[in-house]
């Protein structure tokens, strides 16, 4: 603790560009501690967290300064050198700041003496100069500038900075000369705590910096673990593959939803196991550990897992490992069909023909769209352990995208996130794949079916999240129609191959339908033209996986917003004609099963247009939660029949 010094300062001290003398002040005398260098620069190191400060934070910061000058908290700094001193604690406050200060030049440099302020440095965007040049007006810089400040703006700040900048029109304490003036007037006098550490080393500054902030405002899960992560090696390859994995999951999260921290949890739960020293370890989302002893050392809960595993080599091959996952991810999510990249992870020897490497592909990129980030860790470890080493990998190996597939969409339909316990026991095993199947299985079962009413209403949302409901439904169409589980494998039927290809790529074919209940929220009984609403609580039905069908658009034009009676008539004629109108199985078997569990809806007369309407309005208040519940585990049931689980 001898290295660090610590007093109150002006900002006006502490920002200006001129060097500052600073001392401590007891009674009559004035001792000096150290000096702050003229031409000094703030760096705000990489370990530091991304600008997180809203327009609300910023604006009530203006305004405590606008009614006085003010006390600002501990600034803490770690001196590297006379001229150099980076930010551990503070970072927010200081950027802020000085960007009002920037902007009040940019407005009134001619009418006010500015103070002149000295330099800030971003280790993760270190070209912010180009911001404060133009005005933080990144279309007014030229081509050559924006892409050299896209290059150097690891985490997708620089929009982030310019909404703060904009909002700075809108305060109105800095529109006039005069208001301006008083408010530089009151951050020169406004004060802080600083505290400066004059050991230079890096492990200290991060160290130093975890510890302020776990102690004071919480730092989040990522950036505590980015702290240990960059405390523990100090050299630059692990940057570098933090900055390339930082860059991959803004490109994935602006296509799917997968948090980073979630990707980094599902790769140590996909990882650990492998390796007899980690395999123990248990860990929680903040990834802190629970108590364990490895290798005659115990570690307590509440350490972070950086620290148990405290292996160097290790890290940097888990960042290795989850960028190249990432790399195979943005490839399929980006592309419809396989990519020459994609083709070339299988091995040759395996014989996996093009069909099916198109279906594996689909499968991959379906997961990864769902919105339900658990299934995700399935599409991890299938990659880790499949994909990422061709050699020896033999087409039963490809396959078990198939397994992988299953669990993921019964996963959905069964259980929220909240149950990923479900998910991370399979992941974690080394016969993850076996553990896989019988997961699978388990959700036929007689206990689980029994609570599938509560499922079925758990799936029933007030969403206008259609598209993925409609996905969700697709997915368990898919597998009743070409799915079945021989012992302990997931096969797709024989002969079906191509057929299933189709299935999952051909949306004029299998389009989608809401059959029980209209997307529109209404109906129109037989050829009357006034539509009616169903009641509030039966429209969120639509968006239940068990509401849709899959049938060819000409037929799904020809139901329109008929009632399920009516449908099911406009199919039989259809049927009469062409047996095969509607060739996905799951849809015929839908069809007959609203025939029968909704045959008070189905059966009745529409000899009166208003009686109708009337007793449809009834099955609707008063039976049909009920009923389509039950229908729900009958569908459940059928799918595992099919599938041949006993």
């Amino acid at each position: 603790m001898a290295n660090i010094f610590g007093t109150i300062l002006s900002i006006g001290d502490f920002l200006k560009r001129g060097s500052a003398q600073v001392t401590i002040v007891r009674g009559d005398e004035t001792n000096h501690v150290f000096f702050l260098s003229a031409d000094r620069k703030y760096i705000i190191p990489d370990y530091q967290r991304e600008i997180r400060w809203s327009k609300e934070n910023m604006v009530e910061l203006i305004s405590d300064i606008s009614r006085g000058d003010k006390f600002l908290g501990n600034i803490i700094l770690n001196q590297r050198n006379a001229l150099e001193y980076e930010v551990i604690d503070g970072q927010q406050r200081i950027t802020i700041l000085l960007m009002i200060i920037y902007y009040i030049r940019s407005k009134f440099d001619q009418e006010l003496d500015i103070l002149q302020t000295c330099q800030l440095e971003m280790a993760n965007l270190d070209k912010f100069n180009l911001l404060i040049e133009s005005n933080f007006d990144i279309g007014g810089l030229s081509r050559e500038n924006q892409e050299l400040l896209e290059s150097s703006d690891v985490f997708n700040q620089r929009e982030r900075y310019g909404e703060l900048w904009r909002e700075f029109n809108n305060v109105n304490m800095l529109q006039t000369p005069a208001d301006c003036e008083a408010f530089l007037t009151n951050i020169k006098r406004s004060q802080i705590n600083l505290i400066v550490n004059t050991n230079d080393t890096d492990n200290y500054s991060i160290d130093y910096f975890i510890d302020v902030n776990l102690k004071g405002v919480k730092l989040d899960t990522e950036d505590i673990f980015k702290g240990y992560l960059f405390s523990l090696d100090p050299n630059q390859p692990i940057r570098d593959e933090w900055k390339t994995f930082k860059m991959r999951s803004f490109q994935l999260n602006d296509i799917t939803e997968y948090p980073t921290t979630k990707i980094l949890e599902h790769y140590y739960y996909c990882d650990l196991n492998k390796h007899d020293r980690y395999r123990n370890i248990e860990f929680r989302e903040d990834f802190m550990i629970s108590e364990i002893e490895l290798n005659g050392v115990k570690h307590y809960s509440g350490e972070h897992i950086i620290k148990v595993i405290h292996n160097n080599g290790y890290m940097l091959q888990s960042l290795r490992n989850i960028n190249r996952f990432l790399n195979i991810i943005l490839d399929v999510m980006n592309n419809e069909s396989p990519s020459r990249y994609f083709k070339d992870l299988f091995c040759h020897s395996a014989r996996v023909d093009n069909i099916e490497i198109k279906i594996i592909h689909n499968f991959i990129r379906k997961i990864m769209k769902d919105k339900g980030v658990v299934p995700k860790v399935l599409i991890m470890k299938y990659i880790l352990e499949v994909m990422f080493e061709r050699n020896g990998k033999t087409k039963e190996d490809y396959r078990k995208i198939y397994g992988v597939y299953l669990l993921a969409v019964l996963f959905t339909v069964f259980e929220s996130d909240k149950n990923i316990k479900k998910v991370l026991g399979v992941v974690r095993e080394t016969e993850w794949y076996t553990k896989a199947v019988d997961q699978s299985r388990s959700y036929f079962s007689r206990s689980k079916i029994s609570i599938s009413r509560i499922t079925a209403q758990y799936k029933i949302v007030d969403s206008d999240d259609t598209e993925n409901y409609m996905f969700r439904c697709k997915s368990l169409a898919t597998i009743y129609n070409f799915f079945e589980i021989r012992t302990n494998t997931v096969c797709i039927i024989n002969g079906k191959m191509s057929e299933l290809e189709a299935y999952v790529s051909d949306n004029n074919r299998f389009s989608t339908e809401h059959f029980i209940i209209n997307q529109s929220g209404v109906f129109n009984i037989n050829e009357d033209t006034n539509s009616r609403k169903y009641p509030s609580e039966i429209r969120k039905y639509a968006n239940s996986i068990f509401n849709f069908i899959f049938i060819n658009r000409q037929l799904n034009q020809d139901l329109e917003n008929h009632t399920l009676s009516r449908k099911i008539r406009i199919i039989d004629e259809e049927k009469a004609a062409n047996a095969s109108i509607i060739e996905c199985e799951f849809s015929n078997m839908i069809v007959e099963r609203c025939r029968i569990d909704f045959a008070g809806l189905v059966g009745l007369q529409v000899d009166n247009i208003d009686i109708t309407a009337k007793e449809m309005e009834s099955f609707y208040q008063n039976d049909f939660i009920q009923v389509f519940s039950d229908y729900a585990l009958e569908v459940i049931k059928q799918i595992g029949d099919k599938l041949g689980v006993t």
